[in-house]
């Protein structure tokens, strides 16, 4: 089985994991687990690709409607260095709050 399990990770060029060789020893008729074709894999030191991870945000664009501009705020900057936008993320760590400050002009 061994044999089997190096054959099936190096043919597509070394990114297969446990799962994905499980089921082609399923294929071939052996009846393991993917834990045990993770444990055989493990003492060679063969080791999957790992898929990119997912990026996570926290707004979704186009999910919702956009907020109405109750106070009417114009963005138009008449003259440069007329203008002037700013944002503050606050953020708890153990040893305190800490603040990030964004400040840019619109031009």
């Amino acid at each position: 089985m061994e044999e089997r399990i190096t054959y099936f990770f190096g043919e597509p060029g070394e990114t297969y994991g446990s799962p994905r060789i499980t089921l082609d020893l399923w294929a071939e008729g052996w009846q393991v687990s993917v834990n045990t074709v993770a444990e055989v894999m493990a003492d060679p030191g063969l080791q999957g690709r790992k898929p990119p991870r997912r990026r996570h945000s926290l707004t979704r664009q186009g999910r919702r409607r956009a907020a109405p501009d109750l106070v009417h705020r114009t963005f138009d900057a008449i003259a440069p260095d007329v203008l002037w936008v700013g944002d503050m993320t606050e953020v708890d760590t153990d040893e305190g709050k800490l603040y990030r400050v964004f400040c840019g002009i619109c031009a």
